[in-house]
């Protein structure tokens, strides 16, 4: 939700006034405002926009499906507001009438972009990060939060499985994309038989509220009292489970991965969670990277269900044979497995 992804141009004229009809029920006595911009689409119905107020101050607009606002608003109202770390400031969530989407408004993220390579950022990042985890593990919102838990990326695994299985004879498949594919459910089988282990394992952990996507592009950097602090945003995705897929990105293999200091992590949980050492959270980290990949494959399954007419369309079917054969089977591995666990 930041300016760094602003599309050229103006958006319609129609949503435009939407957004700003919704933001005026937020804030009726609201100033005038300059401009309203349409950011870069996300994934999924979701529409972000920039409303810039006459302060030169700007309010990040959301519209997206009214159960995934109710999570960020969760987020936003129940957890962010009791940590001792620095957080956005939060203006509400608006449900339209007579639909299944709502508004959610936030303080806009200023600040530089995140840069994995700069050691200031990455410490800024993992004392959020520990903040969040150990402060939010005192919260109950079980109830409130979806999971994010190791079973829920046992059943991602298990959807995957299936949606592959059944993909198998898409006529659009190679020879050789069938190979992959195959070696691809092997390894789902070879991980869904260790799954107890895994379970066993990161019932070490608390569970805790995740951000579920903590990655460069939902992070700015902002500069504090002379010190870097880290300003993550877009909690659309957070949950209640193991702070696996947030530790991935101290390891993952994505290149937009935020890879925190683990050195500064582990010093700030050290007070709340003395039991846990450096190679369990390298462990966690790792874990997290394979409930990712899983996520993702489980996320992108409607590939081999397609039916593909074009070289452009036959490409996304590539890329999801790729992500297979890349990343999941090489963490599906004995030696992978005996490496963490």
């Amino acid at each position: 939700m930041s300016t760094a992804h602003m599309r050229p141009g103006r958006a319609r004229a129609r949503i435009d006034h939407a957004a700003v009809a919704a933001w005026r029920t937020i804030d009726p006595a609201c100033a005038a405002l300059r401009s309203v911009h349409r950011l870069a689409t996300k994934r999924g119905a979701t529409r972000v926009y920039r409303l810039e107020v006459a302060d030169d101050n700007a309010v990040i607009a959301k519209r997206c499906r009214s159960d995934v606002a109710s999570v960020e608003a969760a987020v936003y109202e129940q957890v962010l507001p009791q940590l001792s770390a620095p957080t956005l400031r939060y203006y509400g969530k608006l449900d339209e009438a007579g639909s299944s989407f709502s508004w959610i408004f936030v303080e806009e993220a200023v600040g530089s972009e995140y840069v994995t390579g700069e050691p200031a950022h990455r410490a800024a990042a993992a004392r959020w990060l520990a903040t969040l985890h150990t402060e939010a593990s005192m919260f109950d919102l079980a109830d409130v939060l979806p999971r994010r838990d190791v079973r829920s990326f046992r059943n991602c695994l298990r959807a995957a499985h299936a949606a592959i299985a059944a993909g198998l004879s898409n006529r659009a498949l190679t020879p050789a994309d069938r190979t992959v594919l195959k070696g691809v459910l092997a390894t789902a089988e070879r991980l869904d038989g260790r799954w107890t282990d895994i379970e066993r394992f990161l019932r070490r952990i608390p569970s805790t509220v995740v951000h579920n996507d903590f990655c460069v592009h939902n992070l700015r950097i902002q500069r504090r009292d002379g010190k870097a602090v880290a300003m993550p945003f877009d909690f659309e995705d957070a949950g209640w489970g193991d702070p696996a897929v947030d530790l991935a990105q101290f390891f993952d293999y994505a290149a937009y991965a935020t890879r925190p200091d683990l050195a500064v992590y582990e010093s700030e949980i050290n007070t709340v969670w003395p039991h846990l050492n450096r190679h369990d959270l390298r462990t966690v980290g790792e874990l997290g990277s394979l409930f990712r990949i899983v996520a993702e494959l489980h996320w992108e399954a409607w590939r081999l269900s397609y039916e593909y007419q074009s070289e452009r369309e036959l490409s996304w079917l590539a890329d999801y044979i790729a992500l297979g054969r890349d990343h999941l089977m090489p963490l599906g591995g004995a030696r992978f497995m005996a490496g963490c666990l």
